[in-house]
């Protein structure tokens, strides 16, 4: 049993060590800060919370990667005594490796980062509810930050959030072509008014070419 303790040290020794969290970053952006008047105090601070969330990520996950790898290959009581000796409980072991098994499913790079910033909480919403296999499906699409992700868990949104991902948006464009025909003529036949208006939303048709 000593062995394993000295295993466990070991592992997590590495995954919080400055140089791999560098080198495999689990969190790469988070929201800005903002409670200095100083920018570069506020961009220093976001570089700083990103390292932390980095190191308390990367525990999380070598920590559930452990407990499932343990749980799988001993007997149910073995195991809680082994979580004993190494100072965890059944709770917290379990929510690790809860959100080491989500992270493992999920497949897309911003959908891990998302599962990596969750809290324990927002965790067990998904394990607990009958859209987790939708959930997953939202985060591999890679379309969702954190706070909408956290809206779809806390509301009922998730319903419109999949419809959207899988409408398909039909637009016969034929029946615009004609606006373009004598375009100058026509732009010149308008008044100010709608001169100024006609700029406006031609600018955000070029918006979509970009």
């Amino acid at each position: 049993m000593r062995n394993r303790s000295i295993s466990l040290e070991e592992r997590l020794k590495q995954a919080v060590s400055t140089e791999k969290v560098e080198e495999t970053k689990v969190i790469t952006k988070i929201d800005n800060i903002c409670i200095s008047e100083d920018e570069n105090e506020n961009k220093y601070l976001i570089e700083k919370t990103i390292e932390v969330l980095n190191i308390q990520s990367k525990a999380s996950l070598e920590l559930g990667k452990i407990f499932n790898e343990v749980s799988e290959k001993v007997k149910d009581e073995s195991y809680c005594k082994w979580l004993e000796i190494n100072g965890f409980n059944r709770t917290t072991a379990f929510r690790h490796r809860r959100r080491h098994s989500l992270y493992e499913e999920v497949s897309h790079k911003d959908g891990k980062e998302i599962i990596a910033l969750c809290g324990y909480r927002d965790i067990d919403k998904i394990f607990q509810s009958e859209d987790r296999e939708n959930y997953i499906n939202i985060l591999n699409a890679g379309n969702i930050n954190l706070k909408e992700f956290r809206n779809l868990l806390n509301g009922n949104l998730l319903e419109n959030k999949l419809n959207k991902q899988n409408s398909i948006v039909n637009i016969n464009f034929e029946n615009y072509s004609n606006f373009f025909t004598n375009f100058s003529e026509k732009v010149n036949s308008l008044d100010d008014e709608k001169k100024i208006l006609l700029e406006k939303y031609l600018k955000k048709i070029e918006e979509l070419w970009k």
